[in-house]
């Protein structure tokens, strides 16, 4: 099951940086639920309205939820992140790079 959504600028906490300058872009993305648990399996989402004398063309991440065991119980959590931005140059050419981010060997900690 899959749910879309709009964040105006506004509304936006999300903050894109780039050198010394930032902005908090408005963004759409899409959210991918498990029906029978209602967790959340996928997130997506993109900005929206790049100013053009803004270094950051575009910028997308996207992340996956996998459950896992910790002890005897189960949690949902991270499990591969992705991050695609494209830069423009002061030339006028446009370079893009992807971050990939792999999570994994999860441990619980507790004390008394």
């Amino acid at each position: 099951m899959a749910h879309n959504f709009y964040i105006d600028r506004e509304h936006s906490r999300w903050v894109v940086r780039e050198g010394s300058q930032s902005m908090r872009p408005a963004r759409s993305g899409t959210i991918w639920f498990d029906e029978a648990t209602k967790r959340a399996l996928r997130i997506e989402f993109q900005g929206l309205d790049l100013p053009r004398g803004f270094p950051v063309e575009s910028v997308r991440v996207a992340a996956d939820y996998d459950p896992v065991r910790l002890g005897r119980e189960r949690y949902l959590a991270p499990a591969h992140a992705e991050l695609i931005g494209c830069r423009r140059n002061p030339g006028g050419t446009i370079w893009c790079t992807k971050d990939s981010i792999a999570f994994g060997s999860y441990r619980r900690f507790g004390g008394e």
